[in-house]
């Protein structure tokens, strides 16, 4: 009896009967698929992408296509929405991967969480730093890099311009430096506290220090500003590079005399001083005085200060002492000490040698200040 050996490849049948009979090729057009059996129960005909097939009923075999609802499974929705995971592990030894806005990974050169902003190349590093997102009303392009003052407030959002320090109203709002190009009346991102990146800080020195610059409005100096010019302190410099630079960004702006808690100032004066009332500091008027009654020999008193430059006693009449706080400077410009003395109401007595006792002396060049502090009474301040 002759072997047969059945080969099927749709839609060829090939038989091969050995050992010596001829080969029968047969060819079946439309391949294989038999004859449409008549409908049942089963799967439902129809559907469209993204649809799924579900029960329509507890009867057997009762399905249809419909749209996946998480809802619709119990315990889905509320495992996806609430969920309580112990922890994020995240791959701490990836490249930066491409931008992206919204975008979260682990950056592995400063070990830190990273998110991307909605502006190209403004990266936070999560922890590290501190940004404000800002809006250009300079009227002029804002260059990366720059530190600016807040100069209002639009849309709920503020508004920037370049900080100098000779304008002091001004560079006190200081608030950060710029992280990349601002365009006028667009928004970016100002530095407040942390690294600003990719700058050219070759000006400057590794660590070197820097302040607003009094000279150009925008820019920054290793060199403090000297009052009356406001040193309003920036930061340091991390890396001195002509285009990779690096700055640490920590604005201290300082205060003025006006703005300390124990100092009250009003009307402020030229040559006003600054004395402490028991509670506050406050500033006061600085009183020059001619002298009215004097005896002896001497040159003529200033309005500055009384100087006494002849030789032998000498006895000067102060002004009413009422307690103001007036300040009246005595001033030795002869070639000997002065003794001075106490005596009775408004009057001390000068010179060498002085009968009553002598309760401080004055060297040739030197000064006493005296203040009226009570009715005819002035003591060395």
């Amino acid at each position: 009896m002759s072997d047969i050996n059945v080969t099927i490849e749709s839609p060829t049948i090939t038989l091969q009967v050995t050992p010596s009979d001829p080969i029968e090729v047969v060819m079946i057009t439309g391949g294989l698929k038999g004859d449409q059996g008549d409908p049942g129960p089963g799967f439902a005909p129809g559907g469209t992408v993204g649809q799924v097939v579900r029960k329509a009923s507890s009867t057997d075999f009762d399905t249809q296509w419909d749209t996946m609802d998480i809802a619709d499974i119990p315990g889905l929705a509320q495992a996806l929405l609430t969920p309580s995971p112990d922890y994020i592990q995240f791959n701490t030894d990836m490249v930066a991967p491409p931008h992206v806005e919204g975008r979260l990974y682990y950056d592995a050169v400063e070990r830190t969480l990273n998110y991307y902003t909605d502006i190209v190349g403004t990266t936070v590093n999560l922890g590290q730093e501190s940004l404000v997102k800002v809006l250009n009303k300079s009227g002029a392009t804002i260059p990366d890099g720059t530190v600016v003052y807040l100069s209002g407030v639009q849309g709920q959002r503020a508004t920037i311009e370049k900080a100098i320090a000779t304008d002091g109203p001004q560079v006190h709002k200081t608030i950060g430096v710029t992280t990349s190009q601002i365009l006028n009346n667009a928004t970016g991102y100002v530095t407040v506290f942390g690294v600003v990146r990719g700058l050219n800080t070759s000006a400057f020195l590794d660590g070197d220090a820097l302040w607003v610059s009094p000279s150009t409005a925008g820019e920054l100096t290793n060199v403090r500003p000297v009052a009356p010019t406001h040193a309003v302190f920036v930061g340091y410099v991390l890396s001195s590079h002509v285009t990779q630079g690096m700055l640490l960004v920590n604005v201290e702006i300082g205060n003025n005399i006006t703005e300390l808690h124990d100092a009250v100032i009003s009307n402020a004066t030229s040559a006003d001083t600054f004395q402490y009332d028991g509670q506050v500091w406050r500033n006061s008027q600085f009183q020059r005085y001619s002298i009215s009654t004097r005896t002896g020999s001497g040159g003529p008193a200033t309005t500055q200060m009384v100087r006494y430059t002849g030789a032998g006693g000498h006895t000067e009449t102060l002004p009413e002492a009422t307690g103001s706080g007036r300040v009246l400077i005595l001033r030795n410009s002869s070639g000997y000490p002065w003794a001075v003395s106490r005596a009775t109401d408004d009057v001390i007595d000068l010179g060498q040698p002085l009968t009553p006792v002598t309760t401080t002396n004055i060297l040739p060049g030197q000064s006493l200040t005296l203040i009226d502090v009570a009715t005819n009474l002035w003591e060395v301040l």
